[in-house]
C-alpha cells in the first residue's frame, strides 16, 4: 500500500543489530558472522549458503541453547584488523573473502567467495584491515 502520509519509520541507527544464534554455537567477539541456511547466526566460514552480516561485537555462548535461545550485537559498519596469509600492498581495495572468524583471504584460495568487505590496509605480512560497510547484508 502506498504511502499517504508522513511516517517516521521507527528509525534506528542500524550500527548494530542483534541477530539469533544457531543451537550448539559460540560466536566469539570479534569475529567475522554469517547467517546459515537455516536463517541463524554462525561463525564466519567458506561454506556453502552462508550469508555474511557482519563482525559480532561481543560473545555469545549458545552451547547446549536451542535456535535463537541468545542473540550477538553484529557491528555492521567499519574496519576490522583480519589475519591474511601472504598479505602484500597488491591486495590493496580487492575483497576479502572469509576463510574463518578471523581470517580473509582473496577470490583465489577461497572455494565458495562469501565476500566480507575490501582490503584497505596491510598491517603487516599476516594482517590486514577490512572495511565491511559495503558488504553486509
Amino acid at each position: 500500500m502506498a504511502q499517504t502520509a508522513n511516517n517516521d519509520a521507527n528509525y534506528k541507527q542500524g550500527e548494530l543489530i542483534a541477530y539469533p544464534v544457531k543451537a550448539n554455537t559460540r560466536i566469539f567477539k570479534g569475529a567475522l558472522c554469517c547467517v546459515d541456511a537455516t536463517g541463524y547466526t554462525v561463525e564466519g566460514g567458506d561454506t556453502v549458503g552462508h550469508i555474511f552480516i557482519g563482525n559480532a561485537d561481543e560473545e555469545v555462548d549458545n552451547t547446549g541453547g536451542t535456535n535463537g535461545a541468545k542473540v550477538v550485537r553484529i557491528r555492521k559498519r567499519g574496519t576490522f584488523q583480519k589475519q591474511m596469509a601472504g598479505a602484500a600492498i597488491t591486495a590493496l581495495g580487492q575483497t576479502a573473502m572469509i576463510v574463518d572468524g578471523d581470517t580473509v583471504a582473496l577470490a583465489a584460495t577461497t572455494t565458495n567467495d562469501i565476500a566480507c568487505g575490501k582490503i584497505c590496509e596491510i598491517v603487516d605480512a599476516s594482517t590486514v584491515r577490512v572495511r565491511i560497510d559495503n558488504q553486509v547484508n
